[in-house]
């Protein structure tokens, strides 16, 4: 993060983007429903909620149908896939059904709910800084209370910079909204830091990014711990590895540059496994 972001001096006309919200989902029957009640809880409703069934070959595709069934101030659709291909390739098949006439896209995962001011704050501060391509915002685990707000017009920002998404991915997705425009996407068959690499491609294209420094997302569980993609350690580190030898092998890191910071990554793996072995 870099700096602090000034406002434009005055909000931007017109009505607010159109927000598509894609949702991976993979046997989540369980958490679906406070996922899909903090969509219906929203200030300002999405112009569509996109539901991607990840092949979970249970009753996750029925109950989304279900879903998508029930009457709504939004468009509902469910795409199938037809395997398990994970959250990277579920969100891109969400992306492409999205409609033409939306602007901006949000990322919800299932077991995670959003602040009821989420989509309309995010929005109307993005219509006030239109330079920034994308942005995110705090995130809090369930365990946690809920810090002091203060007006989107005066939260403070910072710019979302690839030096510090390196010593630290600290964006978590359902946090992130973009435009829809934007050329890059996940990389489809890349299972952890698939979030990362997205982020630093987009950085890499020219799309300028910030971090509202107010929290509207509720994680279902606190990152890196187990029962989720984060809380596989090694994994998360095999990931981490991985976006650095991609950085090198696109020419977009030097060979230095890949040493020092697989240095650093090696170190964050074992301050990780010493914190879990503390708790």
């Amino acid at each position: 993060m870099d700096g602090s972001l000034t406002a434009a001096a005055s909000p931007a006309d017109g009505p607010p983007p159109r927000v598509a919200v894609i949702v991976p989902c993979y046997r989540c029957t369980a958490t679906i429903d406070r996922a899909i009640r903090s969509v219906d809880s929203q200030s300002q409703p999405p112009a569509e909620l996109i539901l991607v069934d990840d092949g979970s070959g249970d009753g996750t595709r029925t109950l989304l149908h279900a879903i998508a069934a029930q009457s709504r101030p939004y468009a509902i659709r469910v795409v199938e896939l037809s395997d398990n291909r994970g959250p990277a390739a579920a969100r891109n098949a969400g992306w492409e059904a999205i409609s033409p006439s939306t602007s901006h896209v949000a990322f919800l995962d299932a077991d995670d709910e959003w602040l009821p001011m989420k989509l309309a704050e995010q929005t109307r501060w993005m219509l006030r800084h239109p330079d920034i391509a994308w942005s995110a915002h705090l995130c809090r685990w369930s365990a946690q209370p809920q810090p002091t707000r203060c007006p989107v017009d005066t939260a403070a920002s910072s710019r979302i910079t690839r030096r510090g998404l390196l010593l630290r991915n600290f964006i978590a997705t359902p946090a992130v909204i973009a435009r829809r425009e934007m050329s890059c996407r996940f990389r489809a068959s890349w299972r952890n830091c698939e979030d990362l690499m997205l982020w630093l491609d987009w950085l890499d294209a020219g799309y300028p990014a910030a971090l509202i420094h107010e929290t509207w997302c509720v994680l279902g569980r606190r990152p890196t711990t187990a029962g989720g993609l984060t809380g596989d350690m090694a994994a998360m580190y095999a990931g981490e590895r991985r976006v650095l030898d991609a950085l090198v092998v696109e020419r977009r890191m030097t060979a230095g540059e890949h040493w020092m910071w697989r240095l650093l990554a090696a170190a964050r793996f074992r301050w990780r496994q010493l914190a879990r072995l503390a708790t």
